[in-house]
């Protein structure tokens, strides 16, 4: 069977199992003290996209009675159920049951008892069984499903649905990044301020100054693991990932600010990024969001799952646009590798996987292309760019005497005469946020993952208007710094066909 589509979102209510115990074992199951319970994971093919909670204490007839909501881009020949049995040091695979994705396409409710099989997709002999009631809402159907494929239409917008904080108005903005912008006209005749984020507010003295005036400022960074005590001891600070904690640390030391550093994994905390200012209601929830991160709760890291599917959803887009005969263009900026040393082993996984999405997205886009017959490149459509700068040689330059030795990054470097610009703050149209746009960073298990999505609803593409206010002003400031101080006429369409490869001419 063919492997089909489902882009949506998936309601999924997992109610029991039956017969889970196998009677030809002589405990009929794992030893008591070794078993600590059950649980069933839900995916789509090989991407597991859901997991319930562990029932414990039923070895026979689990009930979970537990509703997923499950954002899905993926092609599948079936839903697959996984029940596994969780001990105190893995979980086993019982069986999985298989429920057809065709069934689901027509966006009916679809209630059965699956059986759970073996790896060969053959009935186990105690014939388990699982209760499931799914049902599938199309991406163009589904809560603001109308906005699919045109944006923010109106200020009737509501707001991305099932986010944990709502949708506030009345809040104001302020965008940060470090480019020199030209003047950038506006609707209505003015023009683009830029924001100045370390000159408005210097952040370590900001908040020394306000822990000093009685406000509670409590500040949580990374430990890096790799950062060597011994080093530390001597006055010397170094770590594998170059995160500068101790450095960071040892700033706020004496001071009333209270700083905690505190590991990178999961089960022992997170560390905080700020990314952009915000004022008005909204700023309540970023405040509640802090104080939730310092206060223990009962909440596990592995119950939070936040699967990725922001590369799918850009190439699902783009093949959308392309079925329907319209221009859209997605421009993406990465590090040319991610932070800490690139040719480590732990570096050169990172920037596999990347690849690997990024094959992924190509692959989606020369499909439409072809089933549309069109002879069309797909980085008129996706195109990928790395920042960096080249020094020129000039005559009468000071020569070192001494060159370091061959086969160095020194040596490479003098070479090349370059070097790459890291991409640190990472946005989308318009997220802003100390997020990495991946699996890792959105799973939310990580860092502080903070982001907000804001929108100017007196500045948007309708009624043949194109929007000109701060979001288009920000995006053209940022253009003006990386393309050389160019801004062209082209570059006020980023969506269409001249634009697109006038950059990628510009970046070759």
């Amino acid at each position: 069977m063919a492997e089909l589509l489902m882009h949506g979102t998936l309601d999924a209510t997992i109610f029991e199992a039956t017969d889970l115990t196998n009677p030809t074992r002589l405990n009929g199951n794992a030893p008591e003290g070794v078993r600590k319970g059950w649980r069933r994971g839900s995916g789509l093919g090989k991407a597991r996209l859901g997991r319930t909670r562990v029932i414990d204490d039923e070895p026979v007839n689990p009930r979970w009675n537990e509703r997923l909501h499950i954002y899905c881009a993926h092609f599948a020949e079936n839903v697959v159920f996984s029940v596994k049995v969780s001990l105190s040091f893995d979980a086993a695979l019982i069986g999985c049951a298989y429920l057809p994705v065709k069934g689901l396409l027509s966006g009916q409710v679809v209630e059965r008892k699956l059986d759970i099989l073996d790896e060969r997709k053959k009935k186990l002999p105690h014939g388990p069984t699982i209760h499931v009631w799914l049902q599938l809402k199309d991406v163009a159907a589904d809560g603001n499903g109308k906005w699919w494929g045109i944006g923010v239409g109106d200020e009737g917008y509501s707001g991305v649905p099932c986010t944990y904080f709502k949708q506030h108005t009345g809040c104001k903005v302020t965008l940060y990044q470090d480019a020199f912008a030209p003047r950038i006209p506006l609707a209505g005749g003015a023009h683009y301020q830029q924001g100045r984020c370390w000159e408005d507010r210097p952040g370590g003295e900001l908040l020394k100054r306000k822990a000093s005036e009685g406000v509670r400022v409590l500040m949580k960074i990374w430990n890096d693991i790799t950062s060597l005590q011994v080093l530390q001891s001597l006055g010397i600070t170094w770590g594998y990932s170059l995160t500068h904690d101790a450095e960071t640390f040892q700033y706020f030391e004496g001071t009333d600010v209270h700083c905690v550093v505190c590991a990178r994994h999961p089960d022992a905390g997170s560390s905080i990024v700020m990314g952009v200012k915000i004022e008005g209601p909204v700023a309540w929830d970023v405040l509640y969001n802090f104080e939730q991160r310092w206060r223990p709760d009962g909440i596990k890291p592995e119950d939070i799952e936040a699967v990725n599917l922001i590369p799918r959803e850009l190439s699902l887009k783009i093949k959308s646009k392309i079925d329907a005969g319209e221009r859209f263009t997605v421009y993406v900026v990465v590090p040319m590798w991610p932070e800490g040393y690139p040719d480590s082993q732990a570096m050169q996984a990172i920037l596999d996987w990347q690849r690997r999405t990024m094959q992924m997205m190509y692959d989606d886009i020369a499909g439409a292309l072809k089933e549309k017959k069109m002879d069309a490149d797909p980085r008129d459509y996706l195109t990928f760019f790395c920042l960096g700068n080249k020094e020129v040689k000039r005559s009468g330059e000071y020569v070192p005497t001494h060159h370091p030795r061959e086969g160095t990054q020194y040596t490479k470097a003098q070479k090349a005469r370059r070097f790459m610009i890291y991409v640190y703050s990472k946005m989308m149209y318009i997220i802003v946020g100390s997020v990495n746009i991946n699996q890792l960073s959105m799973d939310g298990g990580r860092d502080s993952e903070i982001a907000m999505g804001a929108f100017q609803p007196h500045h948007l593409n309708i009624n043949g208007q194109v929007a000109r206010g701060q979001v288009h002003a920000f995006r053209m400031s940022l253009w003006y710094e990386h393309l050389g101080g160019i801004l062209h006429d082209d570059f006020l369409h980023p969506g269409s066909l001249e634009c697109v490869r006038r950059v990628n001419k510009m970046a070759g």
